[in-house]
């Protein structure tokens, strides 16, 4: 076959690999995976010899003189851009990038093209490369490169604990899995281009003391952080200093970084806290809100535009990168367009385009910045963010990226928090699409789960529809919608889905028809147990309205199973369980979920038996009480409902908060102890105090009424209020009672078992909330708070009666 290169025969190799002499790391390493999985492909032994040793045939992996003395790269071309070139009659084939990276894709490409090597997911288990008999190559000379620059996956990407889970990369150092399937992976695309950067530039910690002036002015001081970790601020751009501080930090980054870094970043802080001083306002005006957040768009950009143009003059080839988010998202009116050493990376979800109106806002926000921008536009999405439960959207995202080529949008970045479990086929298919925009998703996906599930590959690929499906169910777009946790995300889900999922699976694990196969299925129904608690858990909630003892010792004991089930998924191989490890446990959304919902059913038990234990009805919900905690092996849940039998027998406590009427005090929150009732606003909510109550009008992110009291361990602690909303108003109220340790306060929704936690959404118009909990072990301090969020403008909550009380029973 003199028209065809053989490569290998009935496990024989016909050929070497080939390296340059000397080959760099990269080279090295992309040498050694082509020889592994030919390996495996042939069952024969392959060798890696350096140019020059043996005859000049083979494979040629990165730079080889072979290459360069044939200009088989000539031309200006992409860093990431490579070249498949294979001639039978010369016996040859070059796998050629014009970077090191490139290289490594070659050679990744080759075994897809060729092999039909496959890297579905990270670790072995999804890894597919059939064995066949021989391999013989036909001419060809293929030069790829990507439809977008960078395309980077930021939790892969970087290696860390909550995403690494199989073969880190021996130079890049993240997952291998991004380098097989083509993501960009070396520094371009990291959050350092682009990602907050201001609170470093004008540091807290160097000029908080001497030059109050450079941070922002709110409510008449200016506003100093004291916590280092604090980004819920901004400074006073309208400083002159602070503009010289950030031209003297990109002068100094860019001194100090020659040749590695071609960008600055220039990014807001991670959050609001404008400033408001006289001349910003006069800068930014009045623009309305966007998708209910303030917008600060002009007064940002306009420090941009004089930090950008003095860098310019001294750094013609560098660039200011951006991140445009939050308030900051929209193009700002007054300015036509930014010097063109700016480079704007826009903030955006396409997981949120199932919203036609959303989607279609998100175009021509793209549309304006790269005409601002100069084309220099680059897209920072959020794929995975927070989810427990699966958030799967692939037709969103090849749409996309067809939509985005065509407007010539440059690159990606995404924050992926890949739950492998649960969103993995949409990782793949993302790495592909980023990559070439016209392959078919359907094909991709189909080939997915045939090539993993067998004989389950159909009932899988439904699983994965539904999964879809659900996510499509047509609702408002939401920006960091689910976010906070479960709570924010099981209303997409109903008992039918329940149902329908639970009978794929059932079917698929039936049908797999081998140990890989059945491993797998295995995998994704795993993920799948894990979200499915979070909405049984949610279904059974509802019932607490019947108001009934069973519906909340029934949720009770749901949430002991779960936690249960959970001890056991934690264990279970990383990449399972790390990154929900991660999300669970260090972002604190598990224990805020199970301390929300148990507090949910021990208030109505606390409702229930309130002034009733001498009632039939009372001393009947107290035997079940009691019979319930003799035979859960919870022994925090026994003891906790115990306690509250012994509190409900005795008299009531009195009222220990200071300022049980309400009324209006100045306290700005800080992390240290915060003194008597205050109000504390991150956004522009209006308080309107009267005698024993107050009503908050208008848009807020989060509102409340706050109080710290001294307690001590192993008290009970009863809190109570009660709440009206005006009629429709889609915001939640809370009451919240959080313990202050030694090394502070415990974060909302961060403790834990040590965060009591109770909500009350827009369902409910008015009723009470009330929290009941122990004090743990090494608590000083119980924090209330009574607050509100999600308030839009004309909407109002009114709190009256808080109640707190605490006693040793």
């Amino acid at each position: 076959m003199s028209d065809r290169y053989l490569l290998w025969r009935e496990g024989r190799a016909q050929a070497d690999i080939i390296l340059p002499d000397p080959a760099t790391p990269i080279e090295r390493d992309a040498a050694e995976e082509l020889r592994r999985f030919l390996c495996l492909a042939s069952e024969a032994e392959w060798q890696c010899v350096p140019e020059g040793s043996r005859q000049r045939s083979g494979i040629f992996v990165g730079r080889t003189k072979f290459a360069a003395e044939r200009q088989l790269l000539s031309g200006t071309l992409p860093d990431e851009a490579y070249l498949l070139w294979c001639d039978p009659s010369q016996r040859a084939v070059v796998l050629c990038g014009v970077s090191d990276m490139a290289t490594a894709y070659a050679v990744y490409d080759f075994l897809h093209r060729f092999v039909d090597a496959r890297w579905y997911l990270p670790t072995d288990l999804f890894q597919v490369v059939p064995k066949r008999r021989d391999l013989a190559l036909p001419a060809f000379r293929t030069l790829q490169s990507p439809a977008f620059s960078p395309r980077t996956f930021g939790y892969v990407w970087m290696g860390e604990k909550c995403s690494y889970t199989g073969e880190r990369h021996p130079v890049f150092g993240c997952d291998r899995w991004a380098v097989r399937n083509r993501l960009s992976v070396d520094r371009r695309g990291t959050p350092q281009y682009h990602s907050h950067n201001l609170y470093r530039i004008v540091s807290p910690q160097k000029y908080g003391q001497s030059h109050p002036e450079y941070f922002p002015l709110r409510r008449g001081r200016r506003y100093v952080p004291t916590n280092p970790m604090d980004q819920d601020w901004q400074p006073c751009l309208t400083n002159p200093d602070v503009v010289r501080l950030a031209v003297e930090a990109g002068r100094e980054f860019f001194r100090q970084n020659p040749r590695e870094w071609q960008w600055f970043s220039l990014g807001i802080n991670d959050g609001y806290g404008w400033c408001e001083c006289d001349r910003c306002r006069a800068v930014n005006g009045s623009p309305p809100p966007f998708r209910g957040r303030e917008v600060q768009s002009e007064v940002y950009y306009r420090f941009v535009e004089q930090v950008a143009s003095q860098l310019k003059q001294e750094f013609p080839d560098r660039k200011m990168g951006l991140i445009a988010y939050l308030s900051v998202e929209k193009p700002p009116q007054r300015i036509a367009r930014l010097p063109d050493n700016v480079v704007v990376v826009i903030t955006q979800e396409t997981a949120q385009h199932h919203d036609r109106t959303y989607r279609e806002e998100d175009v021509r926000f793209v549309k304006e910045w790269l005409a601002k921008a100069n084309g220099q536009v680059y897209r920072y999405d959020y794929h995975g963010l927070t989810w427990v439960m699966p958030r799967y959207f692939p037709t969103l995202v090849a749409e996309d990226a067809r939509r985005m080529r065509e407007l010539g949008l440059k690159g990606y970045y995404t924050e992926d928090v890949p739950t492998w479990s649960t969103m993995g086929p949409l990782l793949y298919l993302t790495a592909r699409l980023w990559w070439n925009p016209s392959e078919n998703e359907r094909t991709i996906l189909t080939e997915f789960s045939r090539n993993l599930f067998g004989r389950a590959a159909e009932p899988m690929q439904k699983v994965f529809a539904v999964y879809e499906r659900i996510w499509m169910r047509p609702r408002q777009g939401r920006f960091f919608a689910g976010l906070s946790g479960p709570a924010d995300q099981v209303h997409l889900y109903t008992s039918d889905d329940l149902r329908s999922i639970n009978h794929l699976f059932e079917q698929a694990l039936r049908l797999a028809d081998s140990e890989p196969a059945s491993q797998r299925v295995r995998f994704f129904e795993q993920g799948w147990r894990l979200a499915e608690f979070y909405l049984k858990e949610h279904l059974a909630s509802a019932q607490l309205a019947r108001g009934d003892t069973d519906s909340g010792l029934q949720l009770l004991q749901l949430l002991a199973e779960h936690e249960r089930f959970y001890q056991r998924f934690r264990q279970q191989d990383g990449l399972l369980s790390g990154t929900v490890r991660w999300m669970l446990e260090e972002l604190g959304r598990e224990g805020a979920w199970r301390t929300s919902l148990k507090q949910k059913a021990i208030s109505m038990l606390v409702n229930l038996t309130t002034g009733q234990v001498q009632t039939q009805e009372g001393r009947d919900t107290i035997r079940r009480m009691r019979l319930f905690a003799r035979q859960t092996a919870d022994e925090p849940l026994q003891r906790l409902i115990d306690t509250l039998i012994r509190w409900q027998e005795l008299p009531p406590a009195p009222n220990v908060l200071r300022n049980p009427e309400l009324q209006a005090e100045d306290a700005e929150w800080k992390e240290s102890t915060p003194g008597e009732w205050g109000f504390w606003r991150a956004a522009s909510g209006t308080p309107e105090h009267r005698k024993g109550s107050v009503r908050i009008t208008g848009i807020a992110d989060d509102a409340c009424f706050l109080q710290a009291q001294p307690v001590s361990a192993g008290e009970a602690v009863l809190a109570r209020a009660r709440y009206r909303l005006k009629a429709g108003t889609s915001a939640v109220v809370y009451l919240r009672c959080r313990w202050r340790i030694e090394t502070g306060w415990f974060p909302a929704g961060g403790g834990g078992e040590q965060d009591l936690l109770s909500e009350a959404s827009c369902s409910t118009p008015e009723g009470t909330l009330t929290v009941f909990g122990i004090v743990p072990d090494g608590v000083s301090q119980a924090l209330l708070l009574l607050g509100v969020r999600n308030l839009n403008a004309g909407e109002w909550v009114e709190f009256t009666e808080p109640y707190l009380a605490r006693r040793r029973v």
